[in-house]
């Protein structure tokens, strides 16, 4: 039984070591325009944020080998969620949705491998919806 503990614990240890030494290799960079980390490759990884010259964030979302992936989010200037969905492969994939200046729905609907698909709705800037748009 002891051996067996000893295997497990080892095994542990190796894993840990292992990922220590890429947490290690991480570099943190900032600058006026955005900031996040840069992996041994100085490719962007994890949470990158983006800002505007006036310093009002632009965009936020995750990178795997300077890939985007994952939940984006998109702002305008005044401080306004733009846009938000998810990336796969630097292609925009799934649910998206899109905002006026003024905080309301302009439209939503899915991506397929970054084109528009299926039926997306649209919005006027008072909230009134226009008639549906089938994209394929």
């Amino acid at each position: 039984m002891k051996n067996i503990i000893k295997k497990i614990l080892k095994e542990y240890d190796d894993e840990f070591e292992f990922a220590q030494n890429i947490v290690n290799q991480l570099k943190y960079y900032e600058d006026k325009e955005s900031k996040g980390y840069l992996n041994a490759e100085n490719k962007r990884i994890g949470l990158w944020t983006f800002y505007y010259e006036n310093g009002e964030l632009n965009s936020k979302g995750e990178y795997i080998d300077s890939i985007m992936v994952g939940p984006w989010e998109y702002y305008y200037k005044n401080g306004v969620l733009s846009a938000k969905g998810e990336f796969m492969d630097n292609e925009r994939n799934g649910l998206w949705e899109y905002y006026y200046n003024n905080g309301q729905l302009h439209s939503k609907g899915r991506y397929i491998d970054g084109i528009q698909s299926g039926l997306w709705e649209y919005y006027y800037s008072d909230g009134i919806r226009v008639p549906d748009f089938n994209h394929d």
